[in-house]
């Protein structure tokens, strides 16, 4: 059997803040880009001049998209906490052949459990029956 080690469950713990971050970077690369993206309409594009000024922008108004295009991908596919302990530990719990022996040692508990109280519940119908006559 496979044992979660510190260092995955540092990082499992870890997956909202990272996920945060994400976010964060996406909502400002988002409106980075859409400032930036809206000067270049209205000052250079009816200029048609490709000038330094007009080749940087360009650059970085691509950079700050794919940036925004990354962010947005990992906030969308990133597990929190609870989905990333559901995906990691879940299986090994449930596929665990110790916790199947457990699960059978209960049911037959439970099951020898309900048969006494079905024969207690019949001795007393039987009982007040007999008090009765």
């Amino acid at each position: 059997m496979e044992i979660i080690t510190s260092f995955q469950l540092y990082w499992i713990l870890r997956l909202d803040a990272i996920w945060g971050l994400c976010l964060a970077t996406a909502i400002a690369s988002g409106i980075i880009a859409s400032v930036t993206g809206l000067y270049y309409l209205i000052e250079w594009m009816p200029s048609d001049s490709e000038d330094e000024a007009v080749i940087f922008f360009k650059k970085f108004w691509k950079r700050t998209v794919t940036v925004f295009g990354i962010a947005v991908f990992l906030s969308v596919f990133l597990p929190d906490t609870k989905e990333a302990c559901a995906i990691y530990a879940v299986p090994k719990v449930i596929n665990n052949p110790k916790i199947h022996e457990l699960c059978g040692n209960s049911l037959d508990v439970f099951g020898m459990g309900v048969k006494r109280i079905k024969e207690r519940m019949m001795n007393a119908e039987t009982d007040n029956s007999q008090e009765k006559q």
